[in-house]
């Protein structure tokens, strides 16, 4: 099943990196970008996506309240931070985000995890 992943972050060499890193999961993630939380919540207002991953550091608003707005609204999208911040703490966010991963990513960890996320989304556990 196709999957959809917003990678939302100000620095274009990042949203560059992460586009042709993820071109090798094109069968599985429908990708689509955006600079800001602004445009992130447009885009999410045209059409959900599975899975945000966001960096916390943004002009305007910054990640943290993106995320928010996410988990009230679309609380069924996966939120995932990816944050230069090495010492955050993700029990310190009240739950509005599910993963974190630190900058600079390991490509190899970013695909492991959103293998991992497809995965239980297709397989979701039965309550």
């Amino acid at each position: 099943m196709m999957r959809q992943v917003l990678f939302v972050d100000d620095d274009r060499q990042i949203v560059g990196a992460l586009g042709n890193l993820l071109r090798r999961r094109r069968a599985n993630w429908h990708v689509r970008f955006a600079s800001s939380a602004t445009e992130a919540i447009e885009e999410l207002e045209k059409e959900l996506a599975d899975v945000i991953v966001t960096d916390l550091r943004m002009p305007e608003t910054d990640g943290q309240q993106l995320l928010r707005t996410v988990q009230l609204r679309w609380p069924n999208i996966v939120r995932v931070i990816l944050s230069g911040e090495i010492d955050l703490d993700i029990s310190s966010l009240g739950g509005q985000a599910h993963v974190l991963l630190t900058k600079p990513v390991d490509s190899q960890e970013l695909l492991t995890t959103l293998d991992r996320i497809g995965t239980a989304l297709d397989h979701p556990i039965a309550k």
